[in-house]
């Protein structure tokens, strides 16, 4: 919580107080302040703004603007892509060599 400072007038004096709010980059849910990030997590949730935390079998690309948890594939995948966690789709054309993760032409 941030404190967002404020007057008034009072029987004619001005009182200052301190309202709680949620700082920069959160937003109030019921009681609690919580985290905001410009794009949905996907498998994972947002822990601080604009950073996800994401479900075994899920890596969060920060270094890219979409800061989405995607699924892991041993090898990267190279030459296909992974759909799910360990799951590689080899591209048409290429077939997975399990041991490395990378798609090779057939």
């Amino acid at each position: 919580m941030c404190a967002k400072m404020s007057s008034r007038m009072y029987k004619g004096m001005r009182v200052s107080y301190a309202q709680r709010v949620c700082c920069n980059g959160y937003k109030r849910e019921g009681e609690r302040c919580v985290p905001i990030c410009a794009n949905d997590c996907g498998h994972g949730r947002c822990i601080k703004p604009n950073v996800c935390a994401c479900d075994t079998g899920y890596v969060n690309l920060n270094s890219i603007l979409a800061n989405r948890c995607i699924p892991n594939c041993l090898g990267d995948c190279h030459n296909g892509q992974c759909i799910n966690p360990g799951v590689c789709e080899c591209a048409t054309g290429y077939k997975l060599e399990t041991k490395t993760g990378h798609c090779r032409p057939v």
